[in-house]
């Protein structure tokens, strides 16, 4: 399962990486991929990142799908709603526990009163086990200190 998240990071030793674990509502995920830097505030050296992140121990139904693929959206009276928002070039979305992004619009058209959109999308894919069993031993690795 995947999911868009944006994380926050302040100060000027705090990093951003793809591999890295956080916990969001109690459940692990592992950060696949940094969409955009949101804001930069230098004086504060506040970031604020736009990522794709994966539920550790989750199976993801990407090969159900065709990983590029075009849909279209109906808009009624042309209003667009959380639940059918309007998509730029460049969004991510999340269909089903899948993450994808628009890679372009095709058309624009009217039936009567409503707008159609057909999108052209690219699907973001899931980690392995093995590359999600990599990224959960690598950071356990780095929270273990050396004595000497």
């Amino acid at each position: 399962m995947q999911a868009i998240f944006k994380l926050y990071r302040e100060g000027f030793s705090q990093s951003v990486e793809v591999g890295e674990l956080f916990d969001y509502k109690d459940e692990g995920y592992v950060l696949t991929h940094i969409l955009e830097m949101k804001r930069l505030y230098s004086k504060s050296s506040r970031i604020e990142v736009e990522g794709i992140a994966q539920k550790i121990g989750s199976q993801s139904d990407y090969s159900k799908y065709e990983p590029v693929s075009v849909f279209e959206r109906k808009y009624i009276k042309c209003e667009f709603t959380n639940e059918n928002p309007l998509y730029r070039v460049g969004d991510p979305f999340v269909y089903k526990g899948v993450c994808g992004q628009i890679e372009c619009i095709e058309s624009i058209r009217y039936e009567f009163v409503d707008m159609v959109i057909k999108y052209h999308a690219r699907l973001f894919r899931p980690w392995s086990k093995a590359e999600m069993d990599q990224a959960v031993k690598n950071y356990r690795m780095s929270k273990f200190k050396v004595i000497g």
